[in-house]
């Protein structure tokens, strides 16, 4: 009876070993896929509409971004590259993809109207480029209003908001 549960103690210690190893692998390259997706997903910090008070004050709700938008009383900020924006686009909005420099900023900014609301708007799941082009864009402009939209590509589709398609900025845009 004892060589039997000895053999039966070693047979769990093999699959233990090799459930440890398969978790442990799978566990590798979930994290080798995540390195070299376009959009990773963050492994540590929360997505930024959880994050605390530090963020909301330069972001604002869908449907505040609408009743802007209806009025005529913002400009959407695209912050995605130029190839997505060319697909499609909140009507009306700007190009400015989040790494550009702040010359290019500057001179984005330079032809809208004062008393415009800058809303910065990209597909990313964290909302993460929005919010940096934000702050990027109060540090070159420190008169304007600017928020970010929090999931606000999607947000926007999903509430089939007006959306168009073209590189060439809306004639008229403020």
């Amino acid at each position: 009876m004892g060589r039997a549960s000895e053999s039966v103690l070693s047979k769990l210690r093999i699959m233990a070993t090799q459930g440890v190893a398969i978790v442990l692998l799978a566990v590798i390259v979930a994290l080798l896929g995540n390195t070299v997706r376009p959009r990773s997903l963050p492994l540590f910090a929360p997505p930024l509409w959880k994050q605390g008070a530090d963020s909301s004050q330069m972001t604002l709700s869908l449907e505040e971004a609408e009743h802007l938008f209806l009025h005529d009383k913002a400009v959407f900020i695209d912050a995605r590259s130029p190839e997505l924006y060319a697909a499609s686009h909140i009507r009306g909005a700007r190009n400015i993809p989040e790494g550009s420099g702040e010359k290019l900023m500057r001179e984005a900014l330079s032809n809208l109207a004062m008393d415009s609301v800058l809303i910065v708007y990209c597909d990313d799941e964290t909302s993460a480029v929005s919010v940096s082009l934000s702050k990027k864009l109060a540090g070159v402009d420190k008169t304007r209003k600017i928020r970010s939209l929090l999931r606000g590509w999607d947000l926007w589709v999903a509430n089939e908001l007006p959306i168009e398609s073209g590189t060439s900025p809306v004639k008229g845009a403020r």
